[in-house]
């Protein structure tokens, strides 16, 4: 099982993804009880994000009313993975 590290904001994520990389993420979902996976990258101008579940991809400009941003905001959105020392997470 792969460490997870909670996402505190957007600005957090946005540090996350900084290096124009691929990571791994999940979602909690009925307190925890079921599990959303998704993979996300930033290139400082859109987010892309592969969601596990059904092979659908996304490109957005903001994060703005998505369930990600709800799930960052109930602290239910987490990072899996390696920590690396310039995210400081």
């Amino acid at each position: 099982m792969k460490p997870q590290y909670k996402v505190r904001s957007v600005a957090h994520l946005k540090k996350i993804l900084s290096d124009g990389n691929c990571y791994d993420f999940i979602m909690l979902l009925a307190g925890g009880a079921l599990r959303s996976s998704k993979t996300l990258s930033y290139d400082g101008k859109l987010f892309y994000i592969f969601h596990s579940i059904d092979g659908s991809e996304e490109e957005l400009k903001s994060l703005k009313d998505t369930n990600i941003l709800k799930a960052i905001k109930k602290g239910a959105f987490y990072y899996e993975g390696q920590v690396f020392r310039k995210h400081k997470l």
